[in-house]
């Protein structure tokens, strides 16, 4: 077991440990009430009710753990469910997909921009090394320019560019912005026969104009880097422990539904009873109202509001 997966129990179970034994505090509290001579029922009873409601805590705080581990672990293992597929379906490895991925998130730090950066690339290739150098080129341009050109439009430009031979969406800034003619460029890919061809031309101006800054970033931003490696192996941990986790919720999502399904029809025949209770106040309220109104014109006008504000409620 990792570290990290370690972490993620601990600050689950926390919680959990602290409350339990104040459960047990409290239950030998009950014990000595009940037996110590003098002590009232009204004491022990108090006692009772307040271990239940350390247990209830206890339960509450556990579940609130679980499901957010199930939440975060079910939206990762689906980008990686999307990342892998995309992968293998191109002819790629699953590892390739992860390592891909890492490759992009440490330095975005966005599992969703990570995962859909790097999922077109595999349209391109499923070179390792090429994957490798597609990663050291965004780290560049990112570090060139930041959010102000989507990595992951960079990529999905790049892809569609490889496959039609005309630069399109935003790698014609990457390309402008570092001073190549977008159409020179153009007819260079214009004379290439291949997808593989058009995509090595690609990756090989892009690594000229920014494997450097790549290089600058890395060295200067190893704290935020680093951050984010961790917080990667913490997503993996999630997803391990997930693996578990995630069974339980849908068992106690379907429990739900069916102690619903079974309630439905006493739930029907509560509210049946409240709205005939409802309607025997108002007509209850209007009788006195007529009451009243022998004695009051005033006091017949007051209880007649108060009847209609009734009646608006309930319609």
């Amino acid at each position: 077991m990792n570290e990290e997966l370690k972490i993620v129990i601990k600050a689950i179970t926390s919680e959990a440990k602290k409350n339990i034994s104040a459960v047990k505090q409290e239950l030998e509290k009950v014990e000595t009430t009940g037996t110590k001579t003098g002590k009232s029922i009204k004491q022990t009873m108090k006692s009772i009710a307040k271990v239940s409601a350390v247990a209830v805590a206890s339960v509450t705080a556990i579940t609130a753990a679980l499901v957010k581990l199930g939440q975060s672990a079910k939206e990762f293992n689906t980008i990686q469910s999307k990342l892998i597929s995309g992968f293998q379906a191109a002819g790629a490895s699953a590892k390739q997909a992860s390592e891909t991925y890492k490759g992009f998130f440490r330095f975005l730090g966005e599992a969703d921009r990570a995962g859909e950066a790097a999922n077109h690339l595999a349209q391109m290739t499923t070179n390792e090394q090429e994957l490798a150098e597609w990663t050291k080129i965004c780290q560049g341009i990112f570090a060139t320019f930041g959010d102000s050109l989507p990595i992951e439009g960079l990529t999905e430009a790049a892809n569609e560019t490889a496959r039609v031979g005309k630069v399109t969406g935003v790698l014609a800034d990457a390309l402008n912005w570092a001073g190549v003619s977008e159409d020179d460029f153009n007819n260079s890919l214009a004379n290439m026969n291949s997808l593989a061809e058009r995509e090595s031309y690609i990756r090989g101006t892009l690594n000229n104009l920014y494997s450097n800054a790549a290089i600058l970033y890395e060295r200067n931003n190893q704290a935020a880097i680093q951050y984010n490696e961790a917080q990667y192996r913490l997503n993996v941990a999630l997803s391990e422990a997930g693996k578990y986790v995630i069974p339980l919720m849908t068992q106690l999502s379907n429990l739900a539904t069916v102690v619903l399904q079974v309630l439905k029809p006493a739930f029907e025949v509560i509210s049946g009873v409240i709205i005939v209770f409802v309607q025997w106040i108002i007509a209850a309220v209007q009788y006195i109202g007529t009451f009243f109104g022998l004695f009051s014109e005033k006091g017949t006008s007051s209880v007649k509001k108060v009847s209609n504000s009734i009646s608006a409620v309930n319609s």
